[in-house]
């Protein structure tokens, strides 16, 4: 009787957790009809967008799968050394997000560049510093134009 009990708890904890934000999501963006999703979805910039994306991402699997196998098997099968440090070096993106990395860059490097003292722009930009130059809001505040 305890385990269908424990059962029900996780599936309403999951659907708390999981389906309910996600349906809020698709409820509000499809409120007011599809037609802003149908513009998109014509526009030949956007399709093109999309397009790379699905070569980029069917590229990196196939790169990814080949890699990924061929390491794997050197791993289990073989002893050498650096072993460990090769696994270490793999699992690290598992366990921290590039995400996270990124912003930590952001944070810590800001508008100046390492040790040259002068701010970061990209070529062509007005903008003074990554954050402002990838649309960052937490972080155009402090930037100076």
């Amino acid at each position: 009787m305890a385990k269908p009990a424990l059962r029900a708890v996780v599936v309403v904890y999951l659907a708390l957790l999981v389906i309910w934000p996600v349906g809020l999501v698709a409820y509000n963006t499809f409120a007011d009809g599809t037609e802003a999703l149908e513009t998109a979805l014509t526009d030949p910039v956007v399709l093109n967008a999309l397009w790379l994306t699905a070569q980029v991402a069917f590229t990196a699997v196939i790169i990814n799968t080949v890699f990924g196998v061929g390491v794997s098997i050197l791993l289990v099968r073989h002893r050498f050394p650096g072993r460990r440090l090769l696994s270490l070096l793999l699992d690290l993106p598992l366990s921290v997000s590039p995400v996270v990395v990124g912003l930590a860059i952001v944070l810590v490097y800001g508008e100046w560049t390492a040790g040259s003292g002068r701010r970061w722009r990209p070529p062509g930009s007005r903008s003074c510093s990554p954050c402002r130059a990838w649309c960052w809001p937490p972080c155009s505040s402090r930037c100076r134009w």
